[in-house]
């Protein structure tokens, strides 16, 4: 996770923060553990915090992801919407799951995370998910660096980012909510995929929403040309034609020219 736009508090916490604090301290063997909420993009659904750490002299460092019933309740009105999108754009054979409670959302997310660590994708490690009074928090290893919605969208930006959906596409891991502000450029330039909503279904087609997205999202930035340039780097063009069911879905925001202009290139 992040290290951006921190805000001071006291280090006496209450609700929910409180209650990761004491578990750290008892199960992960911490003599002090401090939550402080930061910002890092948009997180309608779920709240992260910066876990402050201490075991004797040295310092630890974690991440938690925070999802409440008022955050799960949004989660159910996002997928809703987007579930019916794809119905109404004549997709039938994937859809989100919101069925989960925010015990299970968090569990189905450290499972990708562990997967993609497997396959050697740059993931922050899970450690535990936690259920809680007022929902559930995952606990997971601190990453720091940037969200790339706050980064200068370069060549080698587009490259990172294509190569790890090439990845994610070799291994079939489905990420489901691919956006700017669900990646971290980290200090070493290493691009890090946070965050995961459930897509489930014919795999193919969840892959091909992945990139799809990742093709309209970083065109609303940069423009589509540049864009598509570095996707075929590391996309066949066969692969590049899998997301024209999707580029209306996801262009709303494109004008028609750029939106026209993806299309003619997926299809060349």
């Amino acid at each position: 996770m992040p290290n951006v736009s921190i805000h001071s508090r006291k280090s006496t916490s209450s609700g929910y923060e409180k209650e990761i604090e004491g578990f750290l301290r008892t199960d992960f063997g911490l003599d002090e553990a401090t939550c402080i909420p930061f910002s890092c993009g948009k997180h309608w659904v779920s709240t992260p915090l910066k876990v402050l750490g201490r075991i004797g002299e040295e310092e630890q460092l974690y991440a938690a992801k925070v999802i409440t019933a008022e955050g799960l309740n949004v989660h159910q009105r996002i997928i809703t919407n987007k579930n019916a999108r794809f119905v109404r754009n004549g997709v039938f054979d994937i859809a989100f799951d919101g069925s989960a409670s925010a015990y299970e959302l968090l569990q189905l997310e450290a499972r990708f995370l562990r997967k993609a660590k497997r396959a050697n994708i740059s993931v922050p490690t899970p450690l535990e998910v936690l259920k809680l009074t007022v929902g559930a928090a995952l606990i997971m290893e601190f990453i720091e660096g940037v969200p790339l919605e706050r980064v200068k969208i370069s060549e080698h930006a587009l490259n990172a980012v294509f190569r790890l959906i090439k990845q994610l596409r070799g291994r079939k891991l489905v990420h489901g909510d691919v956006r700017r502000d669900n990646f971290i450029m980290t200090g070493e330039h290493e691009l890090c995929v946070i965050d995961y909503l459930h897509l489930a279904g014919d795999i193919k087609r969840a892959l091909d929403y992945d990139m799809t997205s990742a093709l309209c999202h970083l065109s609303l930035s940069v423009g589509p040309a540049m864009v598509l340039e570095a996707a075929r780097a590391y996309l066949s063009t066969a692969e590049l034609r899998g997301a024209v069911p999707f580029v209306n879905f996801i262009t709303q925001r494109l004008t028609n020219r750029d939106r026209a202009q993806i299309l003619q290139t997926i299809l060349a």
